[in-house]
């Protein structure tokens, strides 16, 4: 079996935002950052490097709660919903689901 030269780093990395868009498919509501690290058990900067790829492709909205403390509320996109059946395909071949 053939590896590719630094494809492990390469999933590694895209695991976060993966993980991040099969969480949002499986709450199916909008939710805060600390909510998706704390039940999907996932580092808080990971989170928020996934949140940024996730909201660069147009996966997700993010939307800003006006109430102090201020909070970052995370939904998906209908493209981002497209998204997650493949995310999900990726992760479960990769063996982290």
């Amino acid at each position: 079996m053939y590896i590719i030269p630094g494809a492990e780093r390469r999933m590694k990395r895209l695991s976060g935002p993966l993980q991040v868009l099969v969480y949002l498919h499986g709450v199916n509501e909008p939710v805060t950052l600390s909510k998706i690290s704390w039940e999907a058990k996932m580092n808080y900067r990971t989170i928020h490097n996934a949140i940024k790829l996730l909201k660069e492709l147009n996966f997700i909205k993010e939307k800003t709660r006006s109430q102090p403390p201020p909070r970052y509320i995370i939904r998906l996109t209908e493209k981002g919903q497209e998204a997650t059946v493949h995310a999900h395909r990726i992760l479960e071949s990769e063996g982290s689901i």
